[in-house]
């Protein structure tokens, strides 16, 4: 059990850009609609609803969990996606990245349509996507998508909006200026008050720290029993029963490793 004191040592070097601590800061509908304020520049702009690792499922298809769904005043619906990316990379994901983007707006666009909609009632879809990396490689710490007729170069409007941000490039806007923060999250920045706000609560109270520090040792158990679930397909690929394989990984119980190879025997 860890000291009030290792925890805050922990959660210090957390920032906005880590998974887990976004999706806590993420949490408050109020930090949400102050990002999107930012990240759209719509000053105006009121978020009604907010919710964080909103699961849309399709059993016919792969389903997805968006990191931030929003809902405004008006019906549109504003999902945030942050990817921390390895910076060593040598090349842009630009290509990974908007396959992913469209898959999740079209995910949006079947799990809200109601039954009988009219396409023209269909709601605008924003999809915000954050990364570490200058996904098209033009030194711009913001691109926005737009559609256009090739022939005229005269914009299409379908009420789909795609906006890639960066922490990579810092190009002295007000936006460049967010994502330092979202790489180095410290101090109240009155430009972003809320949100920085937010962070100090998670980083200096005894509340917030402990409340941080129960999400990371949650993900830290889940991430190693995917790691042990990993390692017992491997093992039973190789033709080790599954009575050995429990007593090496003991995070798994003899159940989970035959459902395990149940279906990996579906699969061949």
């Amino acid at each position: 059990m860890k000291t009030f004191q290792e925890q805050q040592a922990i959660v210090r070097r957390m920032n906005v850009i880590d998974d887990q601590f976004f999706q806590k800061v993420a949490e408050d509908r109020e930090v949400c609609e102050e990002l999107l304020q930012i990240l759209l520049d719509k000053p105006d702009l009121q978020i009604i609803e907010s919710q964080t690792q909103r699961p849309l499922r399709n059993i016919h298809a792969r389903s997805v969990i968006l990191d931030a769904l929003c809902r405004d005043s008006s019906g549109s619906l504003f999902n945030i996606e942050v990817q921390k990316d390895d910076k060593k990379r040598k090349h842009s994901k630009a290509d990974e990245y908007q396959k992913r983007v469209r898959y999740n707006l079209a995910s949006m666009d079947t799990t809200f349509a109601e039954k009988g909609m009219a396409f023209h009632q269909l709601p605008d879809l924003y999809a915000v996507f954050i990364s570490q990396i200058d996904p098209f490689e033009k030194h711009k710490s913001t691109y926005h998508i737009r559609r256009s007729l090739e022939e005229t170069d005269t914009t299409v409007y379908n009420g789909i909006h795609e906006i890639y941000v960066n922490t990579s490039v810092n190009d002295g806007t007000l936006i460049a200026e967010l994502m330092q923060y979202f790489e180095n999250s410290n101090g109240i920045n009155p430009n972003f008050e809320k949100l920085s706000y937010r962070v100090e609560q998670f980083k200096e109270s005894e509340k917030g720290v402990t409340s941080m520090a129960s999400v990371f040792d949650e993900y830290a158990e889940e991430y190693a029993q995917e790691r042990e679930k990993a390692a017992a397909v491997r093992l039973l690929k190789e033709g080790v029963p599954a009575e050995i394989i429990v007593k090496a990984l003991p995070s798994l119980s003899i159940e989970d490793i035959k459902q395990l190879q149940h279906a990996e025997l579906a699969e061949a």
